[in-house]
This record gives structure tokens, sequence and C-alpha cells, in this order.
């Protein structure tokens, strides 16, 4: 874009002095600035096209979308929202399956606001892994990984434990913005842990900062 301004500062100047000469001159030096102007505004759309943030993803045909104020997140229409629930941002519970089903896996999203020194997602996504292994004197931990997808780099994990006597698994996302971490969380029984990921991962896809 200098480089263009540069040329339009040079060719004007070029105009200026040229002032007592033929018309046909004025006329090809005119063309010339209105090429150069049209070029400048296409390489500005260009620019502002790849600075411009990603859309929100779309969420799978039929189901709920949640605007939970600083995210959105979609969910199975015959998940069950909880809006009462004053520990999360956002939470999902699939149905019972049946009257022994003692468990409804879940989805739900959190955020904290980051102290002011900058912390990267490995240090948050470390300190959350150590206070799980703290919390549970069994964690066991099955996958660690960070990747990276058209919002931005995220860490997951995926982890199991026995809690009030339940054999559960866990699969967590972290990811940063804007100094604030946001953690998305899935839980199951070990045992039906698989049968629900694939859901869990879609519902994790729909999630959006804005």
């Amino acid at each position: 874009l200098l480089a263009i301004l540069m040329i339009l500062g040079v060719v004007s100047m070029g105009v200026t002095s040229c002032s007592g000469g033929a018309k046909s001159d004025e006329e090809k030096a005119a063309e010339m600035l209105k090429g150069l102007d049209d070029a400048l505004g296409e390489a500005v759309e260009d620019l502002e096209k790849e600075t411009a943030p990603p859309p929100p993803p779309p969420a799978p045909e039929g189901w709920e979308t949640q605007d939970a104020g600083n995210f959105t997140i979609a969910y199975p229409a015959d998940w069950e929202m909880d809006a009462e629930n004053t520990d999360t941002e956002f939470a999902v519970f699939s149905a019972l399956e049946d009257g022994g089903d003692m468990f409804q896996e879940n989805v739900n999203v959190v955020s904290e606001v980051l102290p002011p020194r900058e912390v990267t997602l490995e240090e948050y996504s470390e300190a959350s892994r150590g206070q799980l292994e703290d919390a549970f004197e069994n964690f066991d931990l099955k996958e660690e990984k960070e990747m990276t997808d058209a919002y931005g780099e995220y860490r997951y994990i995926v982890y199991y434990a026995n809690y009030m006597g339940m054999d559960l698994a866990w699969k967590q996302q972290f990811r940063i913005k804007d100094g604030k971490a946001y953690v998305l969380t899935y839980s199951a029984t070990q045992d039906k842990f698989e049968d629900y990921l694939e859901t869990a991962d879609e519902i994790f896809a729909t999630f959006y900062i804005k």
C-alpha cells in the first residue's frame, strides 16, 4: 500500500508540473490516476478481508444455539439446558437412557479473567491440570494435545478419575482470548464416554468467542 501511495504522490506531482502541457497528456494522467486509485481500493478491500475475524461456525441442522454474552455455542435439541446452574455460564445434559441411568452426560462452559500479566495457553492448561491432579488422588491423564483451528490455538486434555463413587471421564478444552480463559468440559461415565464423545466434540466445534 505504501508503494501505491508513493506512486500516486509522484504521479500527482507530475500532473501539477505539466499543467501547461497538451490536453491529451492531462487525460492520460487522469486515467492513470483513476487506475491507481482503483488498484488502491482493491488492495484495501483485500487487506480488510484478510484481517477480518472468521464468522461463527455453523451449527448442525436442528440444533439450538445459546448466546451467553461473550460467546455462542450450539447443542442438540434433545439435550436439556440447565439455566439455573450458577456455577457455569452454559450447561446442557443428555437425556437419561432409562430408569437405571444414574448419570447424565453433559457439556459446560466456564470462564475467568486472567491476571494483568500475560498468561500463555500452555501455562493456563498446565496449571488447570495440576489442580485436577491435586483434586483427584486417582487422576489418570489419557491424552493432552495442542491444536489450531480458524479461531486460534487451543489445548485439550482427556482424563479419568473416580468421583463420588463413580468412574467418570472428562474432556476439557482451553482457550484464551482478550485476557480471558474459557474452559469447555465434557463429562461422562467411563463406560459411556466414547458413546457421546462425537456429539460432545460437535458441541465444542460450535463454540465461538465474540
